[in-house]
């Protein structure tokens, strides 16, 4: 559906309902989630026409996993004519990668996000590799992807949604550091 061009050939991991693309090089971390939205797993409706809904929560769950301090937040032209958000900050969780700079985008049913993390606080030097990666995404698909499946048609999604994006910033973070752990989640019979 998507590219993007990263330094060198990313870790890989499954993660449910999609991917997560991680490699780190030069004190820097580049990332890159694809998650398709499935409908039974949300309860409380948001617009397709209504992105913002979805963009905000999704800039909500990273800062509250990280604990994390908002520099900026605004619109963004992802590609072929998509919009979605871009957004800066800096986790106050202890993590080594202080200054994050990433972007969110819903593609058909499938929420994309990419970014690049630094190791050091806000530089200049930044921006140079922050745009070069932000302008090597773009669209594969064909015919080009719409932001909505149907227009006007809600997309079901609850608070378990924002849990779900916050849990993969955690995902993210353990891949980073390189640490191994497995996580199980308790089933309960009834």
């Amino acid at each position: 559906m998507a590219e993007i061009t990263m330094p060198s050939a990313p870790n890989v991991k499954n993660i449910k309902h999609g991917k997560v693309y991680v490699i780190v090089k030069d004190s820097c971390a580049y990332f890159a989630q694809a998650s398709e939205l499935k409908n039974e797993d949300y309860f409380h409706q948001i617009d397709y026409n209504n992105l913002d809904q979805v963009y905000d929560g999704y800039v909500e769950g990273a800062l509250k996993s990280t604990n994390g301090t908002l520099w900026a937040k605004r619109p963004a032209p992802i590609a072929d004519e998509l919009s979605g958000y871009e957004f800066e900050y800096e986790p106050q969780n202890g993590d080594p990668f202080v200054t994050r700079y990433q972007r969110v985008v819903l593609i058909n049913s499938t929420l994309v996000s990419y970014g690049i993390w630094f190791t050091n606080k806000r530089l200049d030097t930044h921006a140079n590799k922050r745009d070069a990666f932000y302008k090597s995404f773009h669209i594969t698909s064909q015919p080009p992807p719409t932001q909505s499946v149907r227009p006007g048609t809600p997309l079901n999604l609850s608070s378990s949604f924002y849990l779900y994006i916050a849990g993969g910033f955690v995902l993210t973070f353990f891949i980073i550091i390189g640490l191994a752990y497995a996580f199980k989640r308790p089933r309960i019979v009834k």
